[in-house]
């Protein structure tokens, strides 16, 4: 795991925004409305949050979610954030699921409750 490192705990929900996600039911709402993710989008974003609004660049998103060895190039990690900006963001105009450029991506700061 990366330094920023965080545990969870059952009955965890992270909110950005107006969207909630149940860290112990896997599942997310954006609104009111539940938001299907695939499993790999799932743990992309819970990489993201658990660095608490630091970037994370693609090697180190590649090696956590996927397992990846760090010199595999791969548009894997690009095409789930595009994903969860679809599902969770504007993809026109990212609030949350931030691109820096030539170094990675991040979340805005998600508040645990």
């Amino acid at each position: 795991m990366s330094s920023g490192d965080e545990r969870y705990e059952v009955g965890d929900t992270l909110t950005f925004g107006d969207v909630r996600i149940d860290l112990a039911a896997h599942t997310a709402q954006r609104a009111d409305n539940r938001v299907s993710l695939t499993p790999k989008a799932f743990e992309l974003l819970l990489a993201l949050a658990r660095r608490k609004g630091n970037v994370a660049s693609r090697a180190e998103l590649l090696r956590e979610v996927w397992g990846y060895d760090p010199l595999v190039q791969s548009r894997t990690v690009d095409s789930h954030i595009a994903q969860l900006r679809r599902k969770l963001d504007d993809p026109a105009a990212p609030r949350y699921f931030l691109t820096v450029r030539k170094a990675g991506y991040l979340l805005v700061r998600p508040r645990l409750t």
